[in-house]
């Protein structure tokens, strides 16, 4: 849910992010090593359920000619994401809203909200179908595109 809303969140309980990547697989935590690595404020939010670590010999991975297992792959991956400055946290972003400095994130985890952070940039690397939601909700949001 976005909200276009102004935000009462003040900066004190938002820190400043360059980017808010919403999905911890290989595709998030990729963006989250060349932002970090350009020296982006980087957050990686992630509710630990990446269909990558269910694989157990991937061949689909650069620099991995005989296969890695995907637990193995995340693992390395969200290692040279956090040497490189991202921030990587457990979570399900549960509302954006705007505000003055970008989009103010609140997330969800084990029953508790808290505001994350204000980002200037959003992207959503959670992955395909996951059957949270129906098949008429999905044509909606397509053909709203």
């Amino acid at each position: 849910m976005i909200d276009t809303a102004t935000s009462n969140a003040s900066p004190e309980r938002c820190g400043p992010y360059d980017a808010l990547i919403v999905g911890g697989g290989p595709a998030g935590l990729t963006a989250a090593i060349y932002l970090a690595r350009y020296r982006r404020r980087v957050i990686v939010v992630d509710e630990g359920h990446s269909r990558a670590k269910w694989i157990p010999r991937s061949h689909n991975h650069a620099g991995f000619p005989d296969g890695i297992n995907g637990e193995e792959l995340l693992g390395r991956i969200r290692d040279q994401a956090e040497r490189y400055g991202a921030t990587i946290t457990t979570g399900r972003i549960d509302r954006l809203k705007a505000s003055l400095q970008g989009l103010c994130a609140r997330q969800r985890f084990d029953g508790h909200f808290g505001n994350i952070g204000h980002a200037t940039s959003l992207s959503r690397a959670s992955g395909s179908f996951s059957g949270r939601n129906s098949p008429a909700e999905i044509r909606l949001a397509w053909s709203q595109r």
